[in-house]
């Protein structure tokens, strides 16, 4: 199911959406984990190049102010 069309159907505005170019930076976290790593793979076969993936030594996701700093 292409993703405007669910979002289109949960009443999200659709002005805010645009299609994700090959350029753009793209944070994957848990990047080396099973679903993290399948869409790591995902990407980078479908072209994106800048991608971001720290691990946990890099970022805590738990710890938020450290996130947000």
């Amino acid at each position: 199911m292409p993703v405007h069309e669910h979002d289109h159907r949960r009443g999200a505005d659709r002005r805010t959406h645009r299609r994700l170019e090959r350029s753009d930076r793209i944070f994957v976290a848990g990047r080396r984990g099973l679903a993290g790593s399948a869409v790591w793979r995902r990407l980078s076969a479908a072209g994106f190049g800048a991608l971001l993936g720290p691990d946990s030594t890099g970022l805590d996701l738990r710890n938020r102010p450290a996130v947000f700093h």
